[in-house]
């Protein structure tokens, strides 16, 4: 599962930084959830991050 993880966020990073992506990634399977993370800002203006816990 580690390796799938890294994978993963590797991933998820270069799409990040190619698009400037803001926002939440989660990758479940079944009940386990395989990846979470945030990137960017949730309010660029303010220059607030993004976080798990962020409403949309």
């Amino acid at each position: 599962m580690i390796k799938t993880k890294d994978q993963i966020e590797k991933i998820v990073k270069e799409i990040h930084q190619n698009i400037d992506f803001s926002g939440v990634v989660l990758i479940k399977k079944d009940d386990d959830i395989i990846y979470e993370n945030s990137f960017g800002y949730a309010n660029r203006s303010e220059c607030i991050n993004n976080t798990l816990q962020t409403r949309f």
